[in-house]
């Protein structure tokens, strides 16, 4: 499969998370586990549209999507067994909640889907 631009800037973001230190933010945070950005490699590489990607002082990482009219998106991946999702629709409503990675492209369709 074709890799789109934004695929490959986000893998090349990726890789360089693997090269930040401890204390890259300067509050403490832990350097990257190669296990965890090689599994946010591999859901880049199926996911329905490319997010914006941010590492975290948690030492986890972020796919993020934002729109227009007030929704929002998060994937949080701390794992390949702890993908944690944060869902603002348009009027406000939020959800949290622990999800598998088989669920990210359902949620990313709905996010997208019209008002």
């Amino acid at each position: 499969m074709l890799k789109t631009e934004k695929q490959v800037t986000n893998e090349k973001r990726l890789n360089a998370y693997l090269e930040l230190e401890s204390d890259w933010d300067g509050y403490g945070a832990e350097s990257f586990e190669k296990e965890l950005i090689d599994f946010a490699k591999e859901l880049l590489c199926n996911i329905y549209k490319q997010p914006k990607v941010f590492p975290t002082g948690r030492g986890s990482v972020q796919f993020e999507y934002e729109n227009k009219y007030g929704r929002y998106l998060e994937f949080e991946i701390f794992s390949y067994d702890n993908i944690q999702l944060f869902f603002v629709d348009e009027h406000g409503e939020k959800i949290e909640k622990q999800i598998n990675k088989t669920e990210i492209n359902d949620w990313i369709k709905h996010f997208y889907e019209e008002n």
